[in-house]
């Protein structure tokens, strides 16, 4: 930008967009705010900020035209083929199994740009073994209008469908002579979409859906991550309790501090309701009612690291922190423990004692992947992009070669995906040394 009075524009129009909508723009993002609204100044023919304030002032439905411009559209049919396959073959079945006759399941992608995702989840219902009796809906929301436009007229390039199976093209799309394609009518019966602001969940809107299954894809990254926090408890209270949440990998970490994580086949979804969970039963020559004395040794033969996991993963960390400590007394070099430590102190915000026990990790085990990856996620949170960058850079080149992090819960794919998504929204450049 070439002036300070510029910038100072530029940081007014920001600041009053991130209000209405959430979305931050900040100082590496900006250039893209610069061309919108010199494409709207022209359009309105205003040659400058201050005329076109007071124009934004005058007319407000001049600040959806200029979301529409500022807000990332690109998408395409099956963009995360596992969840696809996963909520086809498991999670509707599940869904179908435990509700009335009567109720529609109910599908929401929240972020849903040109439409490509509530077709495909429409997609991924007529692919279920769901009966067709059974009522399914799906609603497509977002806060670009013209998207919303693009989404019910439905006509794509054939590059938007290049990665749905073949079977899924032959079956649930039309294609025309000239390349283009559209969803057939069995498709576009399931979906509708609605101009629906992800923001106004926190000003106490209701959704334009009572949802069983949530898709927040490729949105949240866009919001400061205390809004992303407060989307995500509203995405919880709106939840039943065994419904189903699909967020990006690279914003996990948020879901992780308020849902559940569950695998299911390759994708890791989030349910809000916390399952008992019970250690699994062991065949023991034992008798069948132990004294007490008995009860008390096996109790103590369970390391208490593996007691530890079972506490973290049932969300008790206080207990899980209590069983760590003493695992890391009587054996200091264990890395796995240092990386749980971690994960504990970064669920509490306790962002330095995290970081201490990931490094600690690291320096006992220098390849470990997942430990940077958690590194690069608190110094995202803490807003040094710098840093972060390094963590992820480091994560995608430990990844190949490290031997202990899926064993952790962090596949090689997860790690990848997770850092390479969060380089693409980090600066190339540190923000306060560029001109």
């Amino acid at each position: 930008m070439s002036t300070g009075a510029e910038k100072e524009w530029l940081q007014r129009f920001a600041e009053a967009l991130a209000r209405r909508t959430g979305i931050e723009h900040r100082e590496h993002q900006r250039q893209r705010l610069h061309f919108a609204l010199q494409r709207r100044m022209q359009a309105r023919g205003v040659s400058s900020y201050a005329e076109y304030w007071e124009l934004l002032e005058q007319d407000p439905s001049e600040w959806q035209r200029l979301t529409d411009l500022v807000t990332v559209t690109e998408t395409w049919f099956y963009r995360h083929p596992a969840f696809y396959q996963a909520l086809s073959r498991h999670l509707l079945p599940q869904l179908h199994a435990t509700r009335p006759a009567d109720r529609p399941i109910q599908l929401w992608s929240t972020a849903t740009a040109t439409g490509e995702e509530a077709y495909t989840l429409a997609m991924a219902a007529l692919e279920s073994h769901v009966p067709a009796e059974r009522p399914v809906t799906v609603v497509g929301s977002d806060i670009n209008q013209e998207a919303l436009a693009r989404a019910r007229q439905g006509l794509y390039d054939a590059r938007a469908a290049r990665q749905l199976p073949r079977r899924w093209k032959e079956r649930y799309l039309v294609h025309h002579p000239d390349g283009r394609v559209e969803p057939t009518p069995a498709v576009r019966a399931l979906v509708r979409f609605v101009l629906y602001n992800l923001l106004d969940l926190t000003r106490g809107i209701p959704p334009p859906v009572s949802p069983d299954v949530v898709m927040c894809t490729n949105v949240l990254m866009y919001f400061p991550e205390r809004v992303g926090r407060a989307i995500l408890r509203q995405l919880h209270r709106v939840l039943p309790p065994d419904g189903v949440l699909y967020v990006d990998e690279v914003v996990g970490y948020l879901a992780r501090e308020i849902f559940t994580p569950e695998r299911v086949d390759a994708v890791i979804i989030y349910r809000p309701h916390l399952p008992t969970r019970t250690p699994p039963s062991r065949r023991r020559s034992m008798p069948s009612r132990p004294s007490p004395s008995s009860s008390s040794a096996q109790r103590s033969s369970t390391p208490d690291i593996e007691r530890a996991l079972h506490a973290f993963q049932t969300g008790h960390l206080d207990e899980a922190e209590a069983h760590l400590i003493r695992w890391l007394n009587r054996h200091p070099l264990d890395f796995r423990a240092y990386f749980w430590l971690g994960r504990i102190h970064q669920l509490r915000e306790a962002w330095a004692q995290a970081r201490q026990a990931y490094e600690r990790a690291l320096y006992l085990e220098p390849t470990l992947a997942a430990a940077y990856l958690e590194l690069g996620n608190i110094w995202r949170r803490l807003g040094d992009p710098m840093r972060a960058r390094r963590m992820y850079q480091q994560a995608l080149r430990h990844a190949a070669h490290d031997p202990h992090s899926a064993a952790l819960g962090y596949p090689r794919s997860l790690i990848r995906r997770v850092s390479e998504r969060a380089l693409a929204t980090l600066p190339t450049e540190d923000p306060s040394t560029a001109t």
